[in-house]
């Protein structure tokens, strides 16, 4: 009976720490990236308008995804990743002048690996029973790209909202009668294109623009 009752509370203890666990998992999910002390207290409306555009949009189908669990929601982490560190390199740019191509091209670089997880997510996973919703998500992923497009980058938000559609519209073809979180979930994914492209189209309309009288990239990460 002693060995009982020592193998349920244990049982219980490891139920527990996997709730609380599983609960700091969730909050840190929405943990905004770690930046350097200069650029945490950015005043830039640009930023302050991103972050509105992230706590409204990217998070509302973040948490959708999450409803739906498994691949998608391990996705759209990447997705919601990707997002952070875009904001981080926009608040670069409000401090910095403009940086020499290879130093920009590292700057972008961990954009550029959050474009390629969530593209590799949806290729390495075919026989999912979710691949179109992989699928829709990696083709509107490029979305992201907008920061190195020099002319009229919101129109390049535009085609990868096309691009998600082909596959997105499936969905709602399909589940409309049937489930309507999924309905809910693809709306929620065009909303984060749309919402990128009004924001583009306000804030950076003929591309990302740098801080003239900005230092260097290095002195405003505090790298130097």
């Amino acid at each position: 009976m002693d060995n009982n009752r020592t193998m349920h509370n244990l049982s219980t203890i490891i139920k527990r720490l996997e709730a609380v666990v599983s609960r700091l998992e969730d909050l840190s999910v929405f943990d905004g990236p770690v930046l350097p002390s200069t650029l945490t207290d950015s005043n830039s409306e640009a930023i302050q308008a991103f972050d509105d555009f992230i706590d409204s949009s990217v998070k509302q189908y973040l948490l959708l995804s999450n409803r739906l669990g498994g691949l998608v929601a391990v996705q759209a982490a990447e997705v919601f990743k990707g997002f952070q560190e875009q904001r981080k390199f926009l608040c670069i740019t409000t401090q910095a002048a403009k940086p020499d191509p290879a130093t920009l091209e590292t700057l972008l670089g961990p954009t550029k690996d959050a474009i390629v997880a969530v593209t590799d997510i949806q290729k390495k996973n075919r026989f999912d029973g979710m691949y179109v919703h992989l699928t829709a998500v990696a083709d509107g992923i490029r979305m992201l790209a907008w920061v190195n497009i020099h002319s009229r980058p919101f129109v390049y938000v535009e085609e990868s909202l096309g691009s998600a559609q082909f596959f997105g519209n499936k969905i709602f073809k399909n589940q409309k009668e049937k489930d309507k979180l999924e309905v809910e979930w693809i709306k929620s994914y065009y909303q984060v294109c749309q919402g990128l492209v009004s924001y583009v189209k306000l804030h950076f309309p003929t591309g990302i623009t740098w801080n003239v009288r900005g230092g260097l990239v290095e002195t405003v990460m505090g790298l130097s």
